[in-house]
């Protein structure tokens, strides 16, 4: 998988678990995800949790960074076929939403028919909305100030020559790679899955109505799902963890027991079964 796909820190191995993979945000590695993987193991019903390595950073550092989101797509999508397991949820935030459709497009391109992950969609427009601007190409002073606005925690580690130095290079590729995008059509042959929005309460910078176009993307669209926070809710509240960890314990529950006609379901499976099957494909 040459790093693109490593283990949330602390999460379980994905061998013997239903899977979340995680696409993190613009400027974000999996290692800013070890929260999730803390949701993941608990309550005594683990899921494994992994997260996607963009070019630039951790093991990838020194990696090429691709052209546009499709060729990204088209690195985790391999990187996924070498697995051998497909995640039962792809969860996207923002940048990683965009990427992530897009990856869920590429294996429904390569295994049509073939039942595909639910999709988690966080703080990012339908894809034809979601692309524009031009900070990748401004001075570091602009992009600094843009990403304080965003998130206090990010200016704090800004504030640092060195750490400014390495991250900042990495943050404009990111920028470049949603600004300068292009959303593939949707599937002519409608995707059967589900996909999820979510959006922040206080998330000023993703209007409602941007998120409108995922209608088209896939045969069941739920959302946008509100949850505490802004833009950077998913690394301050736990909501939407605890969503993607619910979402692929009841995929993977659903799919073995119809595949071995289980009987003897226990009363936890069908509590999360009846809490999720309005957002099963």
């Amino acid at each position: 998988m040459n790093g693109t796909m490593v283990p949330l820190p602390g999460s379980g191995a994905a061998a013997d678990l239903p899977s979340v993979l995680v696409f993190p945000h613009a400027g974000g590695s999996p290692r800013q995800y070890a929260k999730w993987a803390r949701v993941f193991s608990g309550a005594g019903a683990p899921v494994a949790g992994l997260g996607v390595t963009y070019p630039g950073r951790d093991r990838r550092i020194g990696a090429a960074h691709p052209r546009t989101i499709q060729c990204l797509a088209g690195e985790v999508a391999d990187a996924i076929e070498d697995m051998g397991t497909m995640p039962a949820v792809l969860a996207g935030h923002s940048l990683g939403a965009t990427v992530a459709v897009e990856t869920l497009r590429e294996i429904h391109r390569r295994h049509p028919g073939e039942r595909l992950p639910v999709l988690v969609a966080s703080g990012q427009a339908a894809p034809e909305h979601a692309g524009g601007g031009c900070l990748h190409e401004s001075d570091d002073a602009v992009l600094l100030d843009e990403l304080s606005r965003l998130d206090d925690a990010t200016a704090q580690v800004m504030e640092d020559p060195e750490m400014s130095a390495l991250l900042l290079p990495v943050i404009k590729e990111d920028y470049r790679l949603i600004e300068t995008y292009v959303a593939s059509p949707p599937p002519v042959v409608v995707m059967k899955t589900t996909i999820i929005t979510v959006r922040g309460v206080s998330d000023d910078d993703l209007p409602k109505a941007a998120m409108r176009g995922w209608q088209a993307w896939a045969s069941r669209v739920i959302g946008p799902v509100a949850v505490p926070g802004d833009h950077f809710h998913h690394l301050k509240h736990k909501d939407l963890a605890v969503l993607c960890r619910m979402i692929a314990l009841a995929s993977s529950r659903t799919v073995r027991h119809r595949s071995v006609g289980e009987k003897n379901v226990d009363d936890k499976t069908r509590n999360d079964e009846r809490q999720m099957k309005e957002v099963l494909p």
